[in-house]
């Protein structure tokens, strides 16, 4: 695939990510997820250019002139106000992504300032990026410096695949809460993300279960509707946890202790308005009169609201596993997410999100790079062991050798013993 074909691709994409926000209720959600792909692939474009043009300061002056011009139509179309500091347009990212690739060229040509140059590249750009508030900001820099300082090819693909991927799952969060905003069922499914309970054990959560002072809940039980296989008929049912993992404290988000507060105070204000119709067992999330949640309700409105956003649909367990899958990537040791998921053992914690792990584990294992320098091992001629047939040459040399310096030694006299008179 040529540079020119990606470049029409990009383009085509942005337009159509411009469309979907201009025009959200024609072009359905999952669009802005396409539109993702085009900023990867701009970086890696601008990557490729800084490794073939002969002038990168006169490639560099040139991509901030089109930012400059660009940003006119782009501030007149958001807010129809020029502003060259807020809104500011994708190219600004390119530009200052573009000035880490030739601040690192300039420091990097002493081998001793190899990490000054990473950081001199880095820092000022990345900076730079979160006070303009950029696109994609310091982690846009970030990332044009990381496809243009990796050599292989192919990784720097996979880089750019990668980073498009990490941009569309946010989006996608954030947009179907944006739609779950309006759901009667807001809370809960906020408490979903934020604690990575199972469904059962969230509707069994009593507000005596909340320990305010220690910021955590404690898991007692799950509910769920159970078939009787005399009758066949079927009820809800509370059930204790089967494993002793099971039961456990989950700690509580900081930001989510205020919404907890607050939805507190409208089911206090429920039930003096249901009066004794309030039926008491205490449930954090319950009924209008206080009753327990039939499950499958929960499971509809999940898909109501998928539907609505656009998005293909979602099981609740779903945010069980992005809550996990999102402290894996934060680095959360697999011990401690097991313990707050309730798994029995941590090997079900690392089977179930091994792809997790694995995509940390290089970003881990670079930690520890600096254990020895390539540069001093390359320079370094290989030592070659000597033949056998070398080995019995040395060897009879050294024979040789002492035979000689024993021949140069002259002999030794014995000294007669005095013989004692009889």
């Amino acid at each position: 695939m040529t540079a020119f074909t990606l470049k029409i691709i990009a383009l085509s994409v942005m337009l159509i990510d411009h469309l979907t926000v201009v025009f959200p209720d024609i072009f359905p959600f999952w669009f802005r997820g396409i539109g993702r792909l085009a900023y990867p692939i701009f970086a890696y474009l601008l990557t490729e250019g800084f490794r073939h043009t002969k002038s990168p300061m006169k490639f560099l002056t040139r991509l901030f002139a089109f930012a400059l011009i660009s940003e006119i139509p782009f501030d007149l179309a958001l807010t129809g106000r020029i502003n060259f500091l807020a809104n500011t347009n994708i190219f600004y990212t390119l530009f200052l992504g573009g000035a880490a690739v030739c601040l690192y060229e300039r420091f990097k040509e002493r081998r001793s300032w190899q990490t000054m140059a990473v950081i001199a590249a880095i820092l000022p750009t990345a900076v730079l990026a979160e006070i303009m508030s950029v696109d994609y900001g310091g982690m846009g820099v970030l990332f044009i410096f990381a496809v243009y300082a990796v050599k292989p090819k192919p990784i720097r693909l996979i880089l750019t695949g990668f980073f498009a991927l990490s941009q569309f799952i946010p989006l996608a969060v954030a947009y179907f809460m944006g739609i779950a905003i309006k759901s009667e069922y807001l809370v809960l499914i906020l408490f979903a993300l934020a604690t990575g309970m199972r469904r059962g054990e969230i509707l069994a959560v009593t507000w005596d279960c909340i320990d305010w002072k220690n910021k955590q809940i404690a898991v007692k039980g799950s509910i769920s509707r159970v078939k009787d296989p005399d009758t066949g008929i079927t009820a809800l049912r509370y059930s204790e946890p089967k494993t002793k993992s099971g039961r456990r404290q989950v700690p509580i988000l900081p930001n989510m202790i205020p919404v907890l507060l607050a939805h507190k105070e409208r089911q206090d204000a429920e039930k003096a308005e249901a009066g004794s119709a309030w039926n008491p067992q205490d449930l954090v999330f319950c009924s209008n009169v206080g009753t327990v949640i039939e499950p499958r309700r929960v499971c509809t409105t999940m898909d109501k609201i998928t539907d609505d956003a656009g998005l293909p649909r979602l099981t609740f367990h779903a945010l069980r596993h992005t809550f996990a899958t999102r402290m894996l990537e934060a680095n959360v040791p697999a011990k401690v997410v097991q313990d707050v998921l309730g798994h029995a053992d941590v090997t079900l914690t690392l089977n179930t999100y091994s792809h997790v792990i694995g995509s940390t584990a290089h970003e881990q294992m670079s930690k520890i790079n600096n254990l020895f320098q390539p540069n001093d091992v390359v320079k370094q001629q290989p030592v070659r062991k000597p033949t056998i047939k070398q080995k019995i040459e040395e060897a009879k040399k050294e024979i040789q050798a002492t035979e000689k310096q024993a021949a140069k030694q002259p002999p030794t006299k014995s000294k007669k013993k005095d013989v004692p008179e009889q």
